[in-house]
């Protein structure tokens, strides 16, 4: 699923419908498109996939276009792991973040906590192309990054996950690209 939509619909806006999708929802890619650069801040309030400015629609839409391409292709990898003697499989896009511990692993998804006795390459080997480390034990899903603090990340929902030094110049640059284009 995806939407394309004008940020204004004759007298209306439309985050209040934004909203309404958001919390059924965070991973559906919303587009939304305006004449003006004043609603940036509020599409990104809401998680918006992508802001296309109408001035500029030539340009911006085939960058959308692919950056949406990519995104629905990351939605479908899905890790699979025994857990508790049951077979479990988990699309990457359902994970929030990964917790690393001795040998074990704590997965924290949208609707459950799965604590995993095998270490981290061994369940998501051919998926850390889909997570972010931002601190030697915390891996994130970034279609979830919200914002950053100092010394965490917040992902939606307010889940703060603890940011280390090391890598708090990788997520600033990888945050900023992402907000760039406005």
């Amino acid at each position: 699923m995806l939407f394309f939509l004008d940020v204004e619909i004759g007298e209306q806006k439309i985050f209040p419908f934004v909203e309404k999708i958001r919390n059924e929802n965070l991973s559906i890619p919303i587009i939304i498109m305006s004449n003006y650069d004043f609603y940036v801040m509020d599409s990104v309030k809401y998680n918006i996939f992508d802001y296309i400015r109408k001035r500029r629609l030539i340009d911006e839409i085939n960058i959308t276009l692919d950056k949406v391409t990519n995104y629905l292709h990351y939605l479908l990898p899905r890790i699979i792991f025994n857990y508790m003697g049951d077979l479990i499989s988990i699309q990457i896009r359902d994970i929030y973040y990964v917790q690393l511990f001795s040998h074990k692993i704590k997965i924290f998804t949208n609707k459950k906590t799965y604590e995993v006795n095998k270490d981290f390459k061994h369940v998501f080997a051919d998926y850390c192309k889909y997570l972010i480390q931002v601190h030697k034990s915390y891996y994130i899903n970034p279609c979830y990054l919200k914002s950053l603090k100092n010394d965490s990340v917040i992902l939606e929902k307010n889940i703060l996950v603890p940011l280390g030094m090391k890598y708090k110049k990788n997520i600033r640059t990888y945050f900023i690209k992402q907000i760039a284009h406005f």
